[in-house]
């Protein structure tokens, strides 16, 4: 019977007319870019703001040069692996500190790179802004990289390589197999 009550209650629902053609677009909605408001703080860091009061949040980005194209030769990937490691401890936090004190103010906090730069950044409730803040500078100025976090990530990248090396071989195997198949059959 249970089965039946969504086939029973489509059958009782009234029928609708749907119209045959295609709604026309919206209007286009004009759009300004925002003008980032540019300052200097007293240690020469140069902050671009750009406002939006209309939502309760915020988010911060700290950009950096340098990246991976900056890696020391014989030491590629450092870049990396340092921003990956940024958020696994800092101050008196450990990895699992820093995760629950972010969460209880419902904020996050990413790091990575790229080959050509590096980012720290930041989000959350605006009202948390200023104990996020205090977040981000502990993981800037202060970060710990446990030897233990640097051993598990060791063994995550390493056990990536391992998969792509497999994958990349499943890859050709499977490509090389439908060539074989289109020249068969």
């Amino acid at each position: 019977m249970i089965r039946l009550l969504p086939l029973l209650l489509l059958a009782c629902a009234p029928k609708v007319e749907r119209g045959t053609e295609i709604p026309a677009p919206l209007a286009a909605r004009p759009f300004t870019a925002p003008t980032p408001q540019e300052a200097t703080l007293s240690n020469g860091l140069k902050v671009l703001v750009v406002e939006n009061h209309e939502i309760p949040m915020f988010g911060v980005r700290i950009a950096f040069r340098g990246g991976g194209q900056a890696d020391p030769a014989g030491k590629e990937g450092l870049a990396a692996v340092t921003m990956d490691l940024l958020n696994e401890g800092a101050g008196t936090y450990d990895a699992l500190a820093l995760s629950a004190a972010l969460k209880a103010l419902g904020s996050d906090l990413g790091a990575s790179a790229s080959d050509d730069g590096a980012v720290v950044s930041a989000g959350g409730l605006s009202r948390n802004l200023d104990p996020t803040l205090d977040l981000l500078a502990t993981v800037l100025l202060q970060p710990t990289f446990p030897e233990s976090e640097w051993t598990l990530l060791q063994k995550q990248r390493t056990a990536d390589i391992d998969r792509k090396r497999k994958d990349r071989k499943s890859t050709r195997l499977n490509s090389s197999h439908t060539v074989i198949s289109y020249a068969v059959f």
